[in-house]
């Protein structure tokens, strides 16, 4: 995975766990995305892609 991102140059944050922080949120397949609210909780779990619009609307509902 180290590979895949450095060869593609991604420009966000990817986050490349060893299995601690995968086991603690349970993290069972890939791709799972988290969002998490401005107190620090998760507020949505979702497992699977998730296209664009969706995603903008996710954050926009969490920011308002």
């Amino acid at each position: 995975m180290q590979e895949l991102v450095a060869t593609e140059g991604y420009a966000f944050p990817v986050l490349l766990d060893p299995g601690e922080i995968g086991s603690a949120y349970r993290v069972r397949y890939v791709p799972t995305l988290f969002l998490i609210d401005p107190d620090g909780r998760v507020a949505e779990r979702i497992v699977g892609a998730v296209d664009l619009a969706r995603l903008v609307e996710l954050v926009d509902d969490l920011t308002r």
